[in-house]
């Protein structure tokens, strides 16, 4: 076999494998789900200079378009119903679903949609990846730009695991702290997020 030859064959072999590279790339692109699940939940935190109160929302749902090769293109939404979140107090939860507080008849989701991925290019599989996710909050019927830290895993044929911590502030989405109660419950709230998000399909 003459040297053109063979050069011709290792040429071509670098082609071909430079397409299926391509084409498992753009294959790994997926959409995936979040369902209301144990799995998946929010938690809320005030801490106050008297009293700190959590509380934890359940009905968490949503979709998310990621590819583990290229991350930063990832988009998605994730909505939380107002009316699952529960303190571990009967009346206090009454009260933060009135139109005093979260308002959940008016506004019954607390929603985040993603706009960007940061810190990482891609996701390696079965490894905790550390970003930065920013995306636009909707809660009480405003929206707000919001930065969140967060852990992404990606366990091929199981999907995402995902927690995620940002603060917000009350007053910022039109929710005040009566005087009544300022010293029990804080303006600046802590967001802990936990989603184990599923293929979809």
């Amino acid at each position: 076999m003459t040297r053109k030859v063979l050069l011709s064959m290792f040429a071509l072999s670098v082609v071909i494998g430079a397409s299926s590279m391509h084409a498992a790339s753009a294959a790994s692109s997926a959409k995936f789900m979040v369902e209301g699940s144990e799995e998946s939940r929010i938690q809320f935190v005030s801490k106050a200079p008297l009293e700190t109160i959590s509380g934890v929302g359940h009905t968490v749902t949503g979709d998310l378009d990621v590819d583990p090769g290229a991350i930063g293109k990832a988009k998605g939404k994730i909505e939380l119903a107002v009316a699952s979140i529960r303190t571990s107090v009967d009346l206090r939860d009454e009260h933060l679903r009135s139109d005093a507080w979260l308002d959940a008849k008016k506004y019954p989701k607390i929603k985040f949609e993603l706009s960007k991925i940061e810190g990482a290019d891609k996701l390696t599989p079965n490894q905790a990846v550390d970003v930065k996710v920013k995306g636009k909050l909707t809660m009480h019927g405003v929206t707000r730009d919001e930065t969140a830290t967060a852990k992404v895993r990606w366990i091929p044929e199981k999907g995402l695991r995902i927690q995620a911590n940002f603060k917000v502030n009350l007053t910022n989405y039109k929710i005040e702290v009566p005087s009544v109660v300022r010293l029990k419950v804080s303006d600046e709230i802590e967001l802990n997020v936990m989603l184990a998000v599923k293929p979809k399909g």
